[in-house]
């Protein structure tokens, strides 16, 4: 009886430890992709505190199928008869950095220094897997590992927390890829010159009326502001300025009136350009200004009385002439004042025209 019990004690002495369970996660990668297998993986890899056992765990993003492998020794997943013997932290730094390599999409550059690396997934009999590691030192030096995956038990729930964890990828991936484009949009703002407004109209304006800025084509609204009818501009700040009015209309009679204040200070008549074309006759406006703060600048399009057409009154408005559309109007700010509480004087304004008696029409002014 003492014996059996010496017995006993000695085979306990003697027994080895038992293998600690690899649970520290140090890789999750949620895309890898294999040369030979068409299918998106989850790989993770698990070990106890960074050493050997090694878990190795993959799912498939299709099947939602499951594999894994436990590693206790690397030289045991050699080929048989091989000689080499490499420090297992080398093979796990390899494995690593040639999975988180195949995760990078194609427009993403691959930091990981896996080019003597190489890995390759292949299918095994009963739902197996084979997970190949090729690793190359210099010519003539290769050592290959690899790394047999056994399927796991895969429940009705896991595959449900499966789905679950692509959702949230996908969302966190669009919540990544939103705030690249904002991040973008605000760098792009940031680069756009603080000095001009651009904008145009959107519709032909008839003769004696004001032209809607109805399309804005670079905005800024913090140096000059329109108003909801888009025909009359306000300025924010106090500077000299420099706008530029061009575009084309139906007929030699045409007129760009620019009033600054309602005071009309620059006219400009239409040119004749190309006989053949639409819009032969162009208008080009060029003034600088001194606004101040809260000055309003408006453009209207008239023709000349009497227009000379046979259907057109003598002493009426002109019903053939039109401003195109596609009008625009440039705003470039020369230089800015600082903030002040006084005004710059008003614009003086423009010499009467014998020709075009701007003077003595009315526009319409609905607002």
């Amino acid at each position: 009886m003492a014996a059996a019990r010496r017995a006993a004690v000695a085979a306990l002495a003697v027994a080895p430890p038992p293998t600690p369970k690899a649970t520290d996660l140090v890789l999750a990668l949620s895309r890898t992709t294999f040369a030979s297998h068409t299918d998106l993986f989850r790989a993770e890899i698990f070990t106890v505190g960074g050493e050997l056992p090694i878990r190795i765990w993959m799912e498939s993003r299709r099947s939602k199928g499951q594999w894994e492998c436990t590693v206790t020794n690397f030289d045991d997943h050699r080929p048989a008869g091989a000689a080499y013997s490499l420090p297992p932290t080398t093979i796990l730094t390899a494995l690593m950095s040639v999975l988180t390599c195949t995760s990078k999409r194609s427009n993403e550059t691959c930091s990981e220094n896996c080019e003597h690396y190489d890995i390759d997934l292949h299918p095994l009999p009963q739902r197996g897997l084979s997970l190949a590691l090729s690793m190359e030192a210099f010519v003539g030096m290769r050592a290959d590992y690899t790394f047999q995956l056994a399927p796991c038990a895969v429940e009705a729930l896991d595959v449900v927390h499966a789905k679950v964890r692509d959702l949230e990828e996908e969302v966190a991936e669009l919540r990544a890829e939103n705030r690249r484009l904002r991040s973008a949009k605000r760098q792009k703002a940031a680069r756009t010159p603080l000095d001009r407004l651009e904008v145009s109209s959107g519709h032909d304006t008839d003769a004696f009326d004001h032209i809607a800025w109805t399309v804005p084509t670079l905005s800024q609204p913090s140096l000059v502001s329109i108003n909801s009818d888009h025909d009359v501009l306000t300025i924010r700040r106090e500077g000299l300025f420099h706008l530029h009015v061009s575009g084309s209309c139906t007929t030699s009679s045409g007129l760009l009136v620019l009033y600054h204040n309602d005071n009309k200070v620059a006219v400009a008549a239409a040119i004749k350009q190309d006989d053949g074309a639409s819009t032969k006759y162009q208008l080009q406006l060029s003034v600088m200004l001194q606004l101040a703060v809260d000055a309003t600048v408006e453009v209207c399009y008239l023709s000349k009385t009497p227009c000379g057409h046979s259907q057109c009154p003598p002493a009426g408005s002109c019903a053939r002439s039109k401003l195109n559309k596609r009008a625009t109007l440039v705003v470039h700010v020369i230089n800015l004042l600082p903030p002040s509480d006084q005004a710059a004087p008003e614009s003086p304004p423009v010499e009467d025209d014998d020709d075009t008696d701007v003077d003595m029409v009315d526009v319409k002014r609905e607002r």
